[in-house]
């Protein structure tokens, strides 16, 4: 899965991005800049990826993570969008998170008892997760939280809900 935000984003959106590419095997931030997001499904596509992620924000923080599917038409790779979207509802950053994501490490861990159906909705292989031995990652995942862990210790904090996706000219715009 391709990671992105608006074209001008906050701190907050990009190291949540670089956060969810640390913990969620094969996923990949790339910075959105003047790039359409026509053009970003064209990358993804190219680059072998079925899912862009895009992190909206309001007020100056993250507020959600819609999914578009990538399709193929004749002119080129388009998208098409997932019926359900993250909206976060409030967002913790703890300092230990930089620590976590400077790690060279196996991959995470995915616990709790809502984990299959965020992976699902992400797109994400439960054999992609590490095992109990796999190192200092974690992702607990509950009914309306997500706690990326670092050496078990909550480095980010994401309380959220499924809501239902948006419009085509939100994606599409500056996103």
């Amino acid at each position: 899965m391709l990671i992105t935000t608006s074209r001008k984003p906050v701190a907050h959106s990009r190291r949540l991005a670089k956060a969810l590419c640390q913990y969620f095997p094969g996923c990949v931030y790339a910075s959105r800049g003047k790039e359409s997001f026509e053009g970003l499904c064209e990358s993804a596509y190219e680059s072998g990826h079925n899912l862009i992620c895009v992190i909206f924000e309001k007020h100056g923080s993250p507020s959600r993570l819609s999914l578009a599917k990538i399709v193929l038409y004749r002119d080129g790779a388009g998208y098409e969008y997932l019926n359900e979207a993250v909206a976060i509802k409030n967002i913790q950053f703890h300092p230990n998170l930089k620590q976590a994501l400077n790690a060279r490490h196996a991959a995470a861990r995915i616990s709790g008892d809502f984990s299959q159906s965020i992976m699902s909705l992400f797109g994400v292989e439960e054999s992609a997760f590490g095992t109990d031995e796999s190192g200092p990652l974690e992702a607990v995942i509950s009914k309306n939280r997500i706690s990326f862990m670092f050496e078990g210790k909550p480095c980010l904090e994401l309380d959220y809900f499924i809501s239902k996706s948006i419009p085509d000219s939100e994606m599409a715009g500056e996103g």
